[in-house]
């Protein structure tokens, strides 16, 4: 959506909407959403409009709020709605709404994810780097960033210290 005018991203965003709404509901096609026809009428359920706003979500990257489809009744208002998200202004926002959009879909893939005994504990290390790094740039819920910790080392065995670096490495 990058460098299109208003017209065309709202275009654009109308027909994205329109086409997950088809897809959720069996329609063969966007055209038998009609722009304007309410949720309610087309037999939207709260699963439905759950699963709308993953899928929109998802698409656009932008974080959405789970009352999407109520507060926007229909395919128009709700395209208008995630027009409004991108062309806001606030990058700052928008770039955290997005972030917290991303981490909506990380959990519910690693809800439905079935790893087996060996991707396991790479996707645990995987993870565990991504919090240290978050919380190294960023400070975990008190501020305190884990430099701050550092003493916390002295008290590591050097087996502990040798397990958690083969983790890291995916000796083990």
């Amino acid at each position: 959506l990058a460098g299109r005018g208003e017209e065309e991203r709202g275009r654009i965003l109308l027909e994205l909407v329109r086409s997950h709404v088809a897809t959720l509901l069996g329609h063969p096609t966007p055209d038998a959403v009609g722009a304007d026809r309410a949720f309610q009428d087309l037999g939207f359920d709260s699963l439905a409009a759950v699963e709308l706003r993953r899928r929109l979500g998802s698409a656009t990257g932008l974080g959405l709020p789970a009352s999407l489809v109520f507060d926007h009744p229909d395919s128009r208002a709700v395209a208008a709605h995630l027009n409004g998200l991108i062309d806001d202004g606030s990058e700052e926002q928008d770039a955290s709404e997005a972030l917290l959009g991303m981490l909506d879909r990380l959990d519910a893939s690693l809800t439905a994810a079935q790893p087996d005994a060996g991707t396991r504990p790479r996707i645990t290390s995987r993870l565990e780097a991504l919090l240290r790094r978050w919380q190294d740039a960023h400070g975990d819920d008190t501020g305190r960033t884990r430099h701050e910790d550092d003493d916390a080392l002295d008290s590591v065995t050097d087996d502990e210290l040798f397990d958690v670096l083969d983790q890291e490495i995916g000796l083990l």
